[in-house]
């Protein structure tokens, strides 16, 4: 799930899938959008169906790959700060 154009872009060259959801007030130009996998409005219009045609209900982590990511460190710089 991205908004940025920079976040889509990356994405796509981790050859990762991309769902958009762009901001209204800062939305990502148009040759970023197009790289994307599925572009919608609001996450309510996130569907199971969408996400099977690209493959993603295959791709997911189990729980020692979760567990690698810095992000899931609450110690790690990822992380942010802790709340």
């Amino acid at each position: 799930m991205e908004d940025s154009a920079n976040g889509i872009r990356a994405a796509v060259a981790a050859r990762m899938h991309v769902v958009v959801v762009p901001d209204p007030h800062f939305p990502p130009p148009e040759d970023a959008l197009a790289k994307a996998d599925l572009v919608i409005a609001t996450l309510d219009e996130l569907r199971l169906d969408a996400l099977e045609a690209m493959g993603g209900a295959e791709a997911r982590l189990d729980e020692q790959e979760a567990e690698s990511f810095p992000a899931s460190d609450p110690h790690s710089d990822w992380a942010g700060p802790a709340h």
